[in-house]
């Protein structure tokens, strides 16, 4: 839990959380998002939590499924999108939020 301390209070740029049982074949998730994120001009960070730092994450954070993206801008949650996702999905959930 330590390398989560003031994670993600302390990003700086705008970044998507993939919060995701990797276990469970979200794997396509990964891809799609990192699809999206190259895809949008302008500097997102994206991390992915899977395992060790997963359970307290969404405990702090009140995950209730996987996978479910949570998109974070200037150290605060700014919405998330719970479910599967499509490119087109998430690339319009994350441009909305940042007036893309």
């Amino acid at each position: 839990m330590a390398e989560l301390k003031n994670f993600p209070e302390s990003l700086t740029n705008p970044a998507v959380i993939l919060c995701a049982d990797i276990e469970s074949d979200d794997d396509d998730q990964i891809s799609i998002l990192e699809q999206v994120i190259n895809s949008i001009p302008k500097n997102i960070s994206m991390y992915v939590l899977e395992k060790e730092g997963l359970a307290a994450f969404a405990q702090a954070y009140h995950i209730k499924g996987y996978p479910t993206f949570l998109l974070f801008v200037s150290g605060s949650e700014k919405d998330r999108f719970l479910g599967k996702a499509d490119y087109a999905n998430l690339a319009g959930f994350i441009k909305k939020h940042l007036s893309l």
